[in-house]
């Protein structure tokens, strides 16, 4: 299984690429309660076409892609160690010493995936962008300087790193990117904010279709409890997604700092336990947080430490 944030503000700081340390956060809005599962409806504006495509059916990852999975995260069913971060300066060096099957490192920076991408032996590595211009350019620049990882994120937000006319069409928007990412012989992650996805719950279905994986941004659901009101909400969102494709990966992305209050290990941990079992993985996300190294070593700790 998986070792996928965000609403701009941080994957995943601001989505926006950052010198050395640029993390996706993969934010959300949950769909009003009663909202129907109707049948995703066809947008009222079309995203340029960027990449080509030859159809409009879901394009089939290439073999090289069908094969990552299992060639990158064998055993990950059986590691407690399914967690995920961005992958930063401050926080690398416990990232790389909780490696596992389960694990998933996620960076929009090329000289950060440079530096790195090559110790992590296992698990899933990745390269995140805002919009489609910034997947292609990254999937060309790493593809040109050979740097090795397995999955695109494409970090479709409400936020101005997005163009208007991706946010507008996100079906047409995540079509693209899935043709990008298996052109390259990638697995397509999708992490939109919760906040855009509320406008676009019918739209769920599809854009699961042409996507690998997925990163639920859970950030505003934690403003319930961690308990069986927040596994509820995830675990709608979880079927509206298996409704168009049944295969797919998926993840939860769990705040530290969810409305800006930070919260405890053992708290953070709480959550995760609520949906461990629902989710392939859990990314942690540490925007906000002042103790970040700290923060994210006490819990690779208290998860992975067993696999270690």
């Amino acid at each position: 299984m998986l070792l996928v944030t965000l609403s701009c503000l941080a994957i995943l700081a601001a989505c926006a690429p950052e010198p050395k340390s640029n993390v996706p956060t993969f934010s959300p809005v949950f769909p009003a309660a009663g909202t129907s599962t109707a049948v995703a409806v066809e947008p009222t504006t079309k995203v340029p076409m960027i990449i080509a495509t030859a159809s409009s059916q879901a394009p089939t990852p290439t073999s090289s892609a069908a094969t990552i999975l299992t060639s990158r995260t064998a055993a990950a069913a059986a590691s407690a160690c399914r967690l995920g971060a961005g992958l930063r300066e401050d926080t690398v060096e416990t990232q790389l010493a909780y490696q596992s099957p389960g694990g998933l490192y996620v960076t929009g920076s090329l000289g950060l995936a440079e530096e790195y991408f090559g110790q992590l032996e296992t698990g899933l590595r990745v390269l995140v962008g805002p919009s489609l211009a910034r997947l292609r350019e990254l999937a060309d620049k790493a593809s040109a300087s050979g740097v090795p990882y397995e999955a695109l994120a494409y970090s479709l937000e409400a936020g101005r790193h997005t163009p208007m006319e991706e946010q507008m069409d996100v079906v047409g928007a995540t079509q693209q990117a899935s043709s990008l990412a298996h052109a390259h012989g990638k697995l397509l992650l999708m992490g939109p904010g919760l906040g855009l996805m509320e406008e676009n719950w019918a739209q769920y279905p599809t854009m699961a279709s042409y996507a690998d994986l997925w990163t639920i941004q859970t950030q505003r659901l934690q403003s319930n409890p961690a308990g069986p009101k927040y596994r509820e909400e995830v675990e709608k969102i979880i079927s509206q997604l298996r409704m168009g494709n049944a295969d797919l990966r998926i993840w939860a992305q769990i705040s530290v700092t969810p409305g800006g209050q930070e919260l405890s290990t053992a708290e953070v941990l709480a959550y995760r336990e609520a949906i461990s079992d629902l989710v392939d993985g859990v990314y942690i996300y540490t925007g906000g947080d002042p103790n970040r190294p700290e923060t994210l070593e006490a819990i690779f700790a208290a998860v992975c430490g067993s696999d270690r």
